[in-house]
């Protein structure tokens, strides 16, 4: 019958672990060294019990890095949380709600001007010569431009309050978004920090346990009992932190539950950075497109101010009634706007050399943040390419275990190297965090 012979012996005095001396050949597989049946003799000075613990927390330990179940499925994913927000946010009904007023609101002023209706009694003095009755009624136009100009400029508000009841959606998801993506990447972490937590109370465990046989001191217990301490804190503060979101999430939601244990980040497929793609990811930037319906709409309130210039006329029926004689007819007038509108054709122009100039200010912008956003892309997906490469190429736990059997390292070495493969494992999931960030940042609408 093929046996492992172990032997556990202390390192030292000062350290709470042990070397674990072979003299037989393992097998290549990874965790025969940590299987509890293995250990059929062993000759040092714990009881079984001690070793038995010892043995399910190297099971443990390098189940956490070689099985390590970083994407679970959960209970709702961003795909069908947005549409759940955006229906049940009571900011977005009364941003839209706002929108549609202002939207009948702006067609006010489109029809002619209200009609004047006049009449009058007049009696004589003396009053042998009887009373005169007069009455009028009459209607002003503009000069046909203004109504022109005025039914388009009511179109370019009409679009314009679209597109702002479309970035308020937009505003909307994208908070959203933010909160799920934080979410997931909390989802991520706790369930790494929660095999952390496990490993380390299994070590704690079996350090208490050497200390009360007298076989560590108590600085070493009091240590392992401190890694513990900070471990559960560092869970319990990570947890928070998921609550919170969690909450804010819900507040979106109009204060409707909604659970989001999600933790695969979404697909999105990268474009080809050429001048092209830039262009139209500018043209295409709601911002973009809400100034330049404003810079068109200066342009119309321009020429709508200019037909304002012109005459005004007016054409109605007036009546004049006497006892003996009678006066009717048609009555046609006009007015000459001289002094009112003196500044406001010069306003209109500064206003619209302003959004021309602001238009023009935000495409320069935007094109440089397109310019920063690709460039922290490319410096991101190179950190994560690095973390991945790291976390792929240090795992050599076949070395470690190697090595530990020809009694090069010590059992304190191979915990510190697993624990390194930990930090690994963190760094990878943030670089992936930072990435998905980033690359949404350069798809999004």
């Amino acid at each position: 019958m093929n046996r492992h012979i172990l032997k556990l012996v202390s390192v030292s005095k000062k350290n709470t672990f042990f070397r674990c001396l072979c003299q037989e050949n393992f097998k290549d597989k990874a965790f025969e060294i940590l299987k509890i049946k293995e250990f059929t003799f062993v000759h040092d000075f714990f009881q079984n019990e001690i070793n038995a613990v010892f043995g399910v927390f190297l099971r443990r330990l390098v189940f956490v890095f070689l099985f390590i179940p970083f994407l679970v499925e959960g209970q709702s994913t961003m795909e069908q949380v947005l549409p759940l927000v955006i229906k049940n946010n009571t900011w977005l009904k009364t941003q839209l709600l706002q929108a549609e007023a202002s939207k009948m609101e702006a067609k006010t002023g489109l029809g002619l001007s209200n009609p004047e209706v006049e009449a009058g009694l007049l009696n004589g003095n003396p009053s042998v010569i009887g009373s005169r009755k007069d009455f009028s009624i009459k209607q002003s136009f503009d000069f046909p431009t203004v109504y022109y100009y005025r039914q388009k400029g009511v179109d370019i508000e009409q679009a314009l309050l679209t597109q702002k009841q479309q970035q308020a959606v937009r505003e909307l998801v994208h908070q959203t978004q933010t909160i799920c993506l934080k979410l997931v990447w909390l989802n991520k972490l706790k369930q790494q920090k929660k095999l952390e937590l496990s490993m380390v109370d299994s070590m704690a465990t079996v350090v208490e346990k050497g200390y009360a046989m007298g076989l560590n001191s108590r600085f070493d217990s009091e240590r392992a009992d401190a890694l513990r301490v900070q471990v559960r804190y560092d869970f319990q503060k990570l947890e928070n932190e998921q609550q919170v979101y969690k909450g804010e999430l819900v507040a979106l939601n109009g204060g409707q539950p909604i659970d989001f244990a999600d933790m695969d980040y979404p697909s999105w497929i990268v474009p080809a950075f050429n001048e092209e793609w830039k262009t139209n990811r500018v043209n295409a930037l709601p911002q973009i497109q809400q100034a330049q319906s404003e810079e068109g709409l200066n342009i119309n309130n321009l020429n709508l101010t200019k037909s304002e210039t012109m005459p005004k006329f007016s054409l109605g029926f007036a009546g004049e009634y006497l006892p003996s004689e009678n006066f009717h007819g048609v009555v046609v007038g006009m007015t000459i706007p001289l002094f009112e509108n003196r500044y406001k054709v010069k306003t209109a122009l500064l206003n619209l050399n302003a959004a021309q100039a602001g238009n023009k200010h935000i495409q320069s912008m935007a094109m440089q943040t397109i310019e920063r956003q690709i460039m922290q892309y490319e410096q991101t997906k190179q950190q994560f390419d690095f973390c991945k490469q790291a976390k792929n190429r240090i795992s050599i736990l076949n070395d470690l275990n190697h090595l530990l059997q020809v009694n090069q390292i010590t059992l304190v070495e191979y915990i510190m190297q697993i624990e390194t493969q930990y930090k690994l494992s963190i760094n990878y999931l943030e670089s992936e965090h930072s990435l998905c960030l980033a690359t949404w940042e350069l798809v999004r609408e």
